[in-house]
């Protein structure tokens, strides 16, 4: 009998190892679902990848994606309008400023910020910068001249952007040689301010609101030299003043770590989820791989994975669906 009641408890310590290990694992917490592929307006062969967007209500713009026929950056900014299931593409604007890729954007009130982001030039060197370009989403223009407001930070791409009780935030990223940590909030009318820095360095990282905070993860140092993956997630609480870290990504819950992803928040519900898709690993291998987080709970829960890799592609929900837009656009359906 004694044997019989050590071989029960043996067997109760190995599951609850068994939960300890994967605590930031929830099986069942988030929607999931099916991707479906579509392909771009014939009209506008452009890969979207290292581009930049945002979105209004259910209205997107996107610019700054690489044209399909000679590779280089497109000047163009495109409005993807969706009513119900009819949608629409059209050219809206062409930017003022220079070309580049690995941009930001945000928006406040009526008004688009977008800016920083690198370029190369006649020498094939990698040139970054740091203005912020106003888009007038009512007349759909641009203003003609950069935003007076400097940018005060260290010029950069990979950076993330997010919009948060009327302000803009920006932070993070590299510029080549350097991997930065700081962020700055924006307001209209008033200018820049620095806000409370990370305490972890980080490239091509995602953020996004979920139950009005927002969240920076992923991300890590770039380059042939140590390379390295962020392994947690910052949390930003609406009111706060500060950064708080929620739990790190340990056991199987680490396979969330990688770089240049995409990201989008969908509404199941009347809960916030969000979806972090694709990107690369440490090794820059890239990766079909895709998790949904819970907010609530601070646990993540591995989904459909993407058909095709995209990394450095661009992430956004419309119409209670995810957009995953590259060279194609993926579709994600909750079920």
């Amino acid at each position: 009998m004694m044997k019989i009641y050590s071989f029960f408890i043996f067997i109760g310590i190995l599951l609850f190892a068994q939960i300890s290990c994967n605590k930031d694992i929830d099986a069942g917490v988030v929607p999931k679902g099916v991707w479906q592929q579509k392909f771009m307006d014939p009209q506008f062969p452009i890969c979207f990848k290292e581009g930049v967007s945002f979105t209004v209500k259910d209205t997107l713009y996107v610019g700054f994606g690489m044209a399909n026929w000679d590779k280089t950056t497109s000047p163009y900014f495109l409005r993807y309008t969706l009513n119900g299931e009819e949608e629409e593409w059209r050219l809206v604007a062409v930017f003022p400023g220079k070309l580049r890729k690995g941009a930001v954007a945000f928006v406040l009130g009526s008004k688009a910020y977008v800016g920083l982001g690198y370029a190369e030039n006649e020498k094939k060197e990698e040139v970054y910068y740091d203005d912020f370009w106003v888009f007038d989403i009512k007349t759909e223009r641009w203003e003609p001249e950069p935003l007076v407001f400097k940018f005060p930070g260290i010029a950069r791409r990979g950076a993330v952007a997010f919009t948060l009780d009327g302000k803009g935030y920006v932070g993070t990223g590299d510029n080549g040689k350097n991997i930065f940590f700081d962020v700055y909030t924006f307001e209209s009318g008033v200018g820049w301010k620095p806000f409370e820095s990370l305490k972890t360095p980080m490239t091509g990282a995602v953020a996004f609101v979920a139950d009005g905070n927002a969240y920076i993860c992923t991300g890590g140092r770039a380059g042939e030299w140590a390379p390295w993956l962020f392994r947690g997630i910052y949390k930003f609480s609406s009111g706060a003043k500060k950064w708080s870290f929620m739990s790190p990504l340990e056991g199987e819950a680490a396979e969330v770590s990688r770089k240049y992803a995409s990201a989008f928040v969908l509404n199941v519900k009347g809960k916030d989820y969000a979806y972090l898709v694709s990107g690369v690993d440490v090794f820059g291998k890239e990766l079909f791989s895709c998790w949904g987080y819970d907010p609530r709970k601070d646990t993540w829960q591995k989904i459909t994975d993407l058909p095709e890799s995209i990394a450095n592609g661009i992430g956004v929900s419309l119409g209670g669906r995810g957009y995953i837009l590259g060279e194609v656009i993926y579709i994600f359906n909750p079920q």
